[in-house]
């Protein structure tokens, strides 16, 4: 069932990959499973980080190759593969994050997502430019006035996007289990589930005293 929850929302290639009992070596994770973002911060992100969130991690080229054949052979479908080795080039890892000074910006997106030193080249080309702010009044009103570098993202906590020429917004169901910090969200519904059925024990335990008691009041009339 964790299994299950783990790639649940997944593309069928990234799942043949990731949950194959032999797993290709050098094969990671899905980037989404090798980060963690700050509380609150999870939609925004997700919104962010969208067509890589499900992109699989490898340590070589050699396991990409490996990764599509089989992918080929078995038809399941295709997936993305990041090599985090391609961004420690000197190229990539000096570009440049833009610097916006302004009280309406809750932070750089990147501030607020958290990953092991191997990723974080990576994350930093991802979300390049790319600014928190609280909600879409504070998002267009910065894209107007703002004289930042060309290419800026301004996303809200609620996930909609404000660039250049774009704005993207509206809803999602609720319901729906994001891929950001799944693991961690597992672990709280575990634990909400186990604290009600701590708490169901005892209510039975006071149910069956009140009954005891009610027997032993009715005895005596």
């Amino acid at each position: 069932e964790e299994a299950r929850l783990r790639y649940e929302g997944f593309s069928s290639g990234v799942k043949a990959i990731l949950g194959s009992p032999s797993r290709i070596e050098g094969v990671r994770d899905c980037l989404a499973n090798l980060l963690t973002v700050h509380k609150g911060y999870e939609v925004a992100i997700e919104t962010a980080m969208s067509e890589y969130l499900q992109s699989i991690v490898v340590d070589t080229m050699e396991s990409v190759d490996k990764a599509i054949i089989y992918l080929k052979e078995h038809s399941y479908g295709k997936a993305s593969f990041i090599y985090p080795g391609y961004f420690n080039s000197a190229d990539i890892a000096s570009e440049s994050n833009a610097d916006i000074n302004d009280s309406r910006i809750l932070g750089k997106a990147i501030d607020f997502v958290y990953t092991g030193d191997s990723y974080k080249s990576v994350l930093k080309h991802i979300l390049r430019n790319i600014f928190i702010v609280k909600d879409l009044k504070d998002a267009r009103s910065l894209l107007d006035n703002t004289k930042g570098p060309a290419g800026c993202r301004f996303i809200t906590l609620s996930g909609e996007v404000v660039e250049n020429g774009f704005i993207t917004g509206g809803s999602s169901k609720k319901e729906e289990l994001g891929l950001i910090n799944r693991d961690a969200r597992i672990d709280d519904i575990r634990q909400a589930i186990q604290e009600l059925e701590t708490r169901s024990v005892k209510l039975e335990e006071e149910k069956t005293d009140y009954q005891k008691e009610e027997d032993g009041l009715k005895s005596k009339l």
